[in-house]
């Protein structure tokens, strides 16, 4: 399996659709679909945050605010 570069927005588009979809199912009434839903909206929530975290260096900026604080 290739991968290929995915732009933000494509992500955002991406991660909408799944919310949509989950929401969509239960409007009308395919409730067990829905919750099968549930673990995919869960884990692209998190891979957006990985994701995130990792292009702002958000790991690395709150080691070093921790590392300054035990300084003070």
């Amino acid at each position: 399996m290739t991968t290929t570069p995915i732009s933000k927005l494509e992500r955002h588009e991406f991660a909408s659709a799944i919310v949509l979809l989950k929401h969509r199912a239960g409007q009308l009434g395919f409730f067990k679909t829905m919750h099968a839903l549930e673990p995919a909206t869960q884990a692209v929530g998190w891979e957006m945050a990985e994701l995130i975290e990792a292009k702002d260096h958000v790991a690395a900026k709150d080691k070093a605010y921790r590392a300054r604080a035990q300084l003070r």
